[in-house]
């Protein structure tokens, strides 16, 4: 299979200490879409787009037609996933870092705008905002859907490795079969049909992503066919931009029915509300080739000028930060007031405060997420140094670890049976708490044998006896380390507190457990060495 990564400028960055290779012009990519939906915000939560239903008309069509350019940007960021899908490689902390990035933005705004309410004493939105719903809602901002796009990208990070499987097991002619059907189904068909659909979800969802993860793929492997050169690549974007643009009137015009002789109209071909709205989603026919060719032509581009490839692999891992910051829920609809964009600003001052104002929360972004960048870096490493150390010393660390939850065992089982199962059963509060103290030892001690045999010394005892016999020795160093508990404490008591005399015997009772267990219960049993001849 041919390649059209080959004969691309590949770049090699560093990350985390590993090589990785990078298409200076997807990163350029990243970077420019961006800038493109932060454009798709600005002109509609700004109030700059006419309304079609309404007529266009003017100036009004420039703020259209910059719309109609910037809706590729979505698709198109989505695109670079799917174009290196045959060296995708799956990361559990890569996920991890990414679900860490929009929660450390979800939650880290909402705070500030609850800090700067409460100083400023604005209890409307106290009354408003702080309420549980609202508070689980920041916190867990994946599976609420608080940044749609970021949950449908870490859906589709998480079928990648699926994805890719099915990539690489089927021929050219299949993968092309696969994503020409997906599309005509989801895409084509919503394109010609003027009724809302019920698969129809506007490229707003995992399904939408998906089919343009394998359509990416198969540029990828095999190119696209209509578009070899960058001057193709812009034709096909301006084609694609004025197709948009047009199909505003003509699915409005359509959507009000053919009009007869006598002035009345003699059937409506599609719902008004609905018609208008078609061509501005993500997975419009039109959009989806402006999407491809705008991707095509940066994935053709060999930057050559190594100060602005350093500039471009600096810029491009930070971009996604802007986009959480902008689309924050407090902070969706309240920039463009910050920036006083209005409707009725005349074109030529209008025109000049976006070229002005989308830079600027461009650039505020990328240095906020630099920041964020620098503190998850000292997170990252401060994990490491963590990880390495419980490695060096990992027995001992499962051996607490297993330690605190058969604490835990023991206090919920001694609650449970003192005031719950024993309470009705043994009237006298004495006898019940022995009971209780009793039944709670023996399911902790059952606990801890398991937990010690399977997770801390990973015994190599197998069958019934020997088995038994390991467990009758655990339980007996258990007994024997209760009784010297009991007698330290009661010694101990005439010298010191006994919350004191507690903790300090506690923490002797534990070390002659782990000694017990690792040199005589779960003493692992020699291989005996034979003479080779």
């Amino acid at each position: 299979m041919e390649h059209s990564l080959e004969n691309k400028q590949i770049y090699t960055d560093m990350e985390n200490g590993k090589e990785k290779k990078r298409h200076a012009g997807l990163d350029l990519l990243r970077i420019v879409a961006m800038f493109m939906i932060i454009t798709l915000h600005y002109m509609d939560k700004g109030g700059l787009l006419a309304d079609w239903k309404g007529g266009v008309s003017g100036g009004q069509y420039i703020y259209w037609i910059i719309e109609s350019a910037s809706l590729c940007s979505v698709n198109a960021y989505v695109l670079i996933s799917g174009y290196f899908a045959s060296s995708f490689r799956f990361s559990l902390r890569k996920l991890v870092l990414f679900w860490l990035q929009v929660a450390f933005y979800s939650v880290g705004i909402a705070l500030v705008f609850y800090i700067i309410a409460y100083f400023n004493g604005t209890r409307a939105f106290f009354d408003q905002w702080m309420n549980l719903f609202n508070l689980q809602f920041f916190c867990f901002p994946i599976v609420n859907g608080h940044y749609w796009f970021a949950s449908a990208f870490i859906a589709l990070y998480i079928l990648q490795p699926v994805l890719n499987t099915a990539i690489l097991k089927i021929d050219k002619k299949t993968h092309g079969i696969v994503v020409l059907l997906l599309l005509i189904v989801f895409c084509v068909t919503k394109s010609v049909i003027f009724f809302r659909l019920a698969i129809d979800d506007r490229g707003y969802s995992i399904v939408w992503f998906v089919i343009l993860y394998l359509l990416a793929s198969y540029i990828g492997l095999y190119g696209v066919p209509f578009i070899k050169t960058k001057i193709h690549a812009v034709f096909w974007f301006v084609f694609s931009v004025f197709g948009i643009v047009v199909s505003y009137p003509l699915l409005r015009a359509l959507s009000e029915g053919v009009v007869l002789a006598e002035g009345k109209p003699a059937v409506r071909l599609g719902d008004l509300e609905y018609a208008v709205t078609v061509p501005m989603s993500y997975n419009y026919i039109f959009v989806l080739t402006a999407s491809i060719s705008f991707f095509v032509f940066f994935s053709l581009l060999d930057i050559k000028n190594r100060i602005l490839v350093k500039i471009i692999s600096f810029t491009s891992p930070l971009v996604f930060g802007v986009y959480l910051i902008h689309e924050h829920l407090f902070m969706r609809y309240t920039w463009q007031k910050w920036f006083g964009i209005s409707p009725e600003e005349n074109l030529p001052n209008a025109l000049l405060r976006w070229l002005l104002v989308v830079p600027v929360i461009f650039f505020t972004g990328i240095f906020i997420d630099w920041i964020r960048s620098r503190i998850f870096k000292v997170g990252e490493r401060f994990f490491d140094i963590c990880y390495e150390i419980y490695q060096s010393k990992k027995e001992v660390f499962d051996y607490l670890v297993t330690g605190g939850l058969t604490t835990a065992i023991n206090w919920i089982a001694y609650i449970l049976c003192a005031y719950v199962l024993l309470n009705k059963v043994v009237s006298d509060e004495t006898v019940r708490e022995w009971i209780a103290n009793a039944i709670a030892w023996v399911a902790a001690v059952i606990f801890a044998y398991v937990t010690n045999r399977i997770f801390v010394f990973h015994s190599d005892k197998t069958g019934f006896g020997p088995v038994m016999k390991e467990f009758a020795a655990f339980t007996s160093a258990r007994v024997i380390s209760f009784v010297i508990e009991q007698v330290l404490f009661v010694a101990a008591l005439y010298i010191m507190d006994d919350i004191v005399a507690k903790l300090l015997i506690g923490i002797i009772v534990v070390i002659l457990n782990y000694v017990f267990s690792k040199l005589w219960i779960f003493k692992k049993t020699p291989v005996e060495k034979k003479d080779v001849q």
